[in-house]
């Protein structure tokens, strides 16, 4: 007889991010988390302004899970709304399964009313396909702002329609990257879907504005059983 013990979650969800969709309300995008332990419920979307006090005293927001594998890579989305001019807000999320509560995300922080745009925009996005569903994305880095680059978020889709909410995404942590010193920067993309059109944009984000989109580019994937080096992307 086996027995087989049941446990809450047992790492956080994964790239936490934001964009305003007004100026009092923001759009939290992640990831599930990798180790679910089982079929996710919903996620605790705790927020505050005073990031020392004791989870237990932040506020609290629930969304129900839609995706309860990290392999998905499916996007959960939630809206926050109410958030004040020129308040500063922390940020965290955690996973929950029928058994309990798993560990919180890092804390992101966001300011209320700020989506401002600040800096240049992202120059020479250039996607290429390196492996059969792999695609390396390079860019070079924002220069000339008066205020620090937090972060580089590339947000892509197979549907060039669709809400920046349903796009997937991927972000370059510059407090963490190893690439600060570097006038060229690059995010591999790997599980891409063989003969579809994926679009790229990408902009860089402070710790109160964002910077303007890029152009955005399409690329189109081989079928999965060859690939030539010479494809890449072409502009929109």
């Amino acid at each position: 007889m086996f027995i087989i013990f049941l446990s809450a979650p047992s790492s956080p969800p994964l790239n936490v991010n934001f964009f305003f969709v007004t100026k009092t309300t923001v759009e939290l995008m992640w990831y599930p988390p990798k180790q679910p332990n089982g079929k996710l419920i919903k996620y605790n979307i705790l927020y505050t302004t005073n990031k020392t006090l004791d989870d237990k005293f932040w506020m609290t927001k629930k969304s129900f899970a839609t995706s309860d594998l990290f392999t998905s890579r499916k996007t959960e989305t939630a809206q926050l709304s109410g958030l004040r001019k020129n308040v500063t807000y922390f940020v965290k999320i955690l996973a929950i399964n029928k058994v309990g509560q798993g560990p919180p995300s890092d804390p992101i922080k966001v300011q209320g009313a700020q989506e401002q745009l600040v800096g240049r925009q992202v120059e020479n996005l250039t996607v290429v396909v390196s492996h059969s569903l792999t695609a390396n994305v390079y860019w070079s880095k924002v220069t000339g702002s008066k205020q620090k680059i937090m972060k580089y978020v590339l947000f892509y889709s197979d549907d060039l329609k669709k809400p920046h909410s349903e796009w997937k995404f991927e972000i370059l942590d510059m407090d963490k990257s190893t690439f600060q010193n570097e006038i060229s920067l690059h995010i591999e993309l790997a599980n891409l879907k063989p003969r579809e059109t994926y679009y790229f944009k990408m902009r860089a984000e402070y710790s109160a504005a964002v910077g303007p989109w890029s152009k955005t580019v399409q690329l189109s994937m081989p079928d999965g059983k060859f690939y030539n080096k010479s494809m890449h992307h072409h502009h929109i």
